[in-house]
């Protein structure tokens, strides 16, 4: 009986020419093993190349992918081998054929590896993190209007939290995303499906009880354009620092959602973006183009900015900046604070964090609860439901 190479490993190398190379993760072997059970993939290309991409990070030859992936479940086995007929059903094609659509697939995950190498440590994270930062805001276009604003926000929270915890598959809840963003847990939520739509996201594991669910940061590998206009004027910016670990302002009380008194996401988003005035300050046009936004938006937020003593306005120059107590780092707090206080959005981010807290305690109770029915307490009659305390009527 023939022995099949394993998926955890690559086949053993002929006379010991070779030294083994690692073996793959969990899931991939999985993969292999048992097909895409988990409907992570939209097709069998997307799966091959998966397994292809993951043999070349661990040092695999193309013929050993070729040799376990010819070992692997039916449906990734003969995904070379057959062509799906537009009436449905799979034609078998022609040896050479199959053979070419193997090589083009491990050719192009070897440029994939050698663009973008797999990240091991701490600096490698950051420097790929830093690289997505930098693709999204290549066309600030991409972030237009209030649902770009927003989708931005949110990609940069999750990015926060993926500099934190040093991986690029972070796992963080909708509504701990809501708090960094400064938005609505529904909101971040959205956002969430619109960023996985456009590819700037993979979900890697769906939220499970209390688990919240991972997200794989991908970093596109083509990025749009922005038109030439802006594209000049992007040029003439000098270069803006990449910056993590809660460096935005946007989770402050003062740009809370304006229902509750704040300026909202927008004028967050335009307050990061302004600096100190030292460099002369930017224009309205330079900051639509660096935030993606229409010039009259643009004028609108940055006018309440400075209504709320958060930034002035250089009438000799035309530009824009922080103003003096914003633009120092040891007073940021306090003039956030004291615009927050101005306008009328004191507490509104505590209070959100206070109802997400209390949602979290209940949803823990219930799925406590829920899974003790079922659990080991339940099959030997263990389990003793707490009983609800039903308000009577007293005797007078």
């Amino acid at each position: 009986m023939t022995a099949h190479p394993s998926p955890t490993a690559p086949p053993p190398s002929p006379a010991g020419i070779r030294p083994l190379t690692r073996a793959l993760s969990g899931p991939m072997a999985a993969l292999l093993r048992e097909g895409d059970v988990e409907g992570r993939y939209g097709s069998r290309s997307e799966a091959v190349m998966a397994t292809a991409l993951a043999a070349a990070c661990a040092g695999w030859t193309e013929s050993e992918w070729r040799d376990t992936l010819a070992a692997a479940v039916p449906e990734l086995a003969g995904w070379s081998g057959g062509q799906r007929r537009k009436t449905g059903g799979l034609r078998p094609r022609n040896p050479a054929d199959a053979d070419r659509r193997l090589a083009t697939t491990w050719a192009k995950a070897l440029r994939r590896v050698a663009h973008r190498p797999p990240v091991a440590d701490h600096f490698a994270v950051r420097a790929e993190l830093a690289d997505l930062l930098a693709a999204a805001d290549a066309d600030p276009s991409v972030w237009k209007g209030a649902a770009g604003v927003t989708n931005r926000a949110v990609l940069a929270a999750l990015v926060d939290v993926a500099a934190a915890s040093c991986t690029l598959t972070p796992s963080a809840s909708t509504r701990q995303l809501a708090e960094t963003a400064n938005i609505s847990a529904g909101t971040a939520a959205t956002a969430l499906h619109r960023l996985a739509g456009s590819g700037w996201l993979r979900l890697e594991h769906p939220a499970a009880g209390t688990q919240a669910a991972s997200w794989r940061l991908v970093r596109p590998e083509v990025t749009s354009t922005p038109p030439p206009a802006v594209e000049a004027v992007l040029d003439e910016l000098p270069p803006r620092r990449v910056r993590f670990d809660g460096a935005s302002s946007r989770r402050c009380d003062a740009f809370a959602h304006p229902i509750n008194g704040g300026l909202g996401r927008v004028a967050a988003r335009l307050f990061d973006l302004l600096d100190d005035g030292a460099r002369g300050g930017l224009s309205t046009a330079q900051l639509a183009a660096l935030s993606g936004l229409h010039p009259r938006t643009v004028h609108r937020h940055l006018t309440a900015l400075q209504a709320a003593g958060l930034a002035d306005y250089g009438g000799l120059t035309s530009s824009w900046a922080r103003s003096l107590p914003a633009g120092d780092p040891d007073r940021l707090p306090a003039a956030l604070a004291e615009a927050a206080a101005a306008i009328g959005s004191t507490g509104a981010t505590a209070r959100r964090a206070a109802r997400h807290a209390a949602e979290r305690e209940a949803f823990t109770s219930y799925w406590t609860d829920f899974t003790n029915r079922r659990g080991w307490a339940v099959q030997r009659g263990l389990y003793r439901p707490d009983q609800p305390t039903l308000s009577l009527p007293q005797a007078a």
